[in-house]
C-alpha cells in the first residue's frame, strides 16, 4: 500500500481509504460478521484510513468499526462526522458535543483523528434541509468543533461537503 501525507497534519494515510457506508448498511443489509471481515481485510491490505459517520446506518458504521478494531494493534486513522442541524444553530455546541460523545462510544475510542462537518454548505444560506452558509460554518460551527478539539476529542477538523462556488 502506498501512503501520502495528509496536508500539514503529519498523518500518513493510505492512498485507498475505507468508506464506512457499506458497513453502515447504507446500500443494503450487511451482517456484523461481514462488516468485521471487511475491516480486517482492509487492515491486512494496509489501509489505515477509515471514514464513518453517524448518518451511515444511524450509527451502525461507527459501531461496526469499533467492534472490528477491538484487539487490533494497527495504527489507524479514523475520521467521523457531525451533521449540524441548520434549524438549531443556537445549540450548535451542545449538538456537536452530544453527537461526538455518541460516536466515540460506538467507536470504542477516546478520540478520533479527524472530525468533519457533514453538511452541505453554500456561500449564502438557502432553505434546504441541513444546508449551512459559509458564515454558519466559519462562525458557530467552527467554534463548536474547536471546543471538541480543545477537549481532546479530535485532533483535526475537516469539511466533507460544500458547494463548488464556496
Amino acid at each position: 500500500m502506498e501512503y501520502n501525507s495528509l496536508g500539514r497534519t503529519g498523518l500518513n494515510v493510505s492512498r485507498v481509504g475505507f468508506g464506512g457506508g457499506g458497513i453502515g448498511q447504507v446500500w443494503g443489509a450487511t451482517t456484523r460478521d461481514e462488516a468485521v471481515r471487511a475491516v480486517h481485510r482492509a487492515l491486512d491490505l494496509g489501509i489505515n484510513y477509515f471514514d464513518v459517520a453517524p448518518a451511515y446506518g444511524d450509527g451502525k458504521a461507527e459501531e461496526a468499526l469499533g467492534i472490528a478494531l477491538e484487539g487490533r494493534s494497527e495504527d489507524v486513522i479514523i475520521g467521523t462526522k457531525v451533521r449540524v442541524p441548520a434549524d438549531d444553530l443556537a445549540n450548535t455546541t451542545a449538538n456537536v458535543q452530544r453527537s461526538m460523545e455518541t460516536s466515540l462510544k460506538l467507536l470504542k475510542r477516546d478520540s478520533v483523528d479527524i472530525l468533519h462537518v457533514h453538511n452541505v454548505f453554500t456561500e449564502k444560506r438557502v432553505e434546504t434541509r441541513n444546508t449551512l452558509s459559509a458564515d454558519d460554518v466559519l462562525g458557530p460551527v467552527l467554534d463548536a468543533y474547536r471546543a471538541v478539539q480543545q477537549a481532546g476529542k479530535t485532533r483535526f477538523i475537516g469539511l466533507s461537503a460544500m458547494d463548488h462556488h464556496v
